[in-house]
């Protein structure tokens, strides 16, 4: 169950979002160690438009493995795998904004087809729908209750090399 698709390095990720932002007018920079305090985690960038600070974006890379006993893709697997990847993007904004004074933006990268854009929507609301029909509930399931305070801009990036 392969797209074909060579998949992304976490720093080609990076450099695809920072590209993108450059795009887009924005300048996006990494923090520097003097300004973490020791053992801090930071996002990926801080990102200016001119010289004002308007956002925070950590990139997230994941890949979602085929099940090797069904040769599926799994609900739980990818929503918990998303949840725990947006879980610690906040630990990581945290560190640096703790107020939450600019906004926090997780942009997720795949030269993958299978993360797309109904795999968020299933990760937000903690279940799986189809033409209005419930199929899997997952709000039970401690890694939806762990990270249900979440409430975060997710942006979506699929890139296909």
């Amino acid at each position: 169950m392969s797209s074909g698709a060579k998949s992304l390095l976490d720093k080609e990720a990076e450099e695809v979002v920072k590209q993108y932002l450059i795009n887009h007018k924005y300048n996006p920079k990494r923090f520097t160690k003097e300004q973490l305090r020791s053992g801090n985690k930071s996002p990926d960038f801080y990102v200016e438009e001119g010289d004002n600070l308007q956002f925070y974006c950590e990139v997230k890379n994941p890949l979602l493995l085929v099940n090797e006993e069904t040769q599926m893709f799994h609900w739980t697997t990818s929503v918990s795998k998303i949840r725990e990847f947006i879980r610690k993007a906040v630990k990581q904004f945290e560190d640096v904004d703790k107020d939450h004074s600019k906004p926090w933006i997780i942009c997720f990268t795949s030269s993958k087809f299978q993360p797309n854009w109904t795999n968020f929507i299933d990760t937000y609301l903690g279940y799986v729908a189809r033409n209005g029909k419930m199929i899997k509930d997952l709000r039970k399931e401690r890694y939806v209750i762990k990270t249900s305070f979440l409430s975060i801009i997710v942006a979506i990036l699929t890139i296909l090399k």
